[in-house]
């Protein structure tokens, strides 16, 4: 599956310090990639990875002599996070044809860079580790019997929703 995010969580909860002035993010939309196998007629297991980068652009306050000046800066941040999925197929509970509606709980380790951060009186490049638990509900169309449509909502760090297209490599009844 490849998809592109919408609602970027990581741009929405952007936090400066108060001497900064707030000013404006790029425009970003997250990537994903994932690799989903059967492991029965109901449960799957992924391999996810997903990308993000944006600019942010703020002010920061500085003194001159006594007279307040704010510089401009940028902040480049990069989101690499790599997980692991289990999903739930409901094909026998919802016997529509041509549709997979699934919901996956699992895990993302989040790598989010900094270029440019600001702290309370000086710039940084700074790595923020962390994992966080995700929880997606998705659903496939398919257009034929190796293509798909694809759109998900949840959790997971990177954005609330995502669209996209899925392809099917193996027929699990040719194997």
């Amino acid at each position: 599956t490849v998809s592109f995010g919408l609602a970027d969580w990581n741009k929405q909860n952007y936090k400066l310090p108060d001497s900064t002035r707030y000013g404006s993010g790029s425009a970003s939309l997250p990537i994903y990639f994932r690799l989903e196998r059967a492991v029965s007629d109901n449960i799957s297991i992924a391999a996810s990875l997903a990308y993000d980068v944006f600019h942010y652009n703020y002010s920061r306050e500085g003194y001159t002599n006594g007279v307040l000046f704010y510089r401009p800066n940028t902040d480049k941040v990069t989101i690499i996070s790599p997980g692991l999925q289990v999903f739930y197929h409901f094909n026998k509970l919802i016997p529509v044809r041509n549709l997979d509606v699934s919901v996956g709980l699992g895990f993302a380790a989040n790598y989010l860079k900094h270029s440019n951060y600001p702290t309370s009186d000086t710039l940084s490049n700074v790595i923020k580790p962390d994992v966080t638990l995700t929880a997606r509900l998705a659903a496939r169309y398919y257009i034929n019997k190796h293509a798909s449509a694809f759109v998900d909502i949840g959790y997971d760090k990177m954005s609330l929703f995502s669209l996209g297209a899925s392809f099917r490599f193996f027929d699990k009844h040719k194997q």
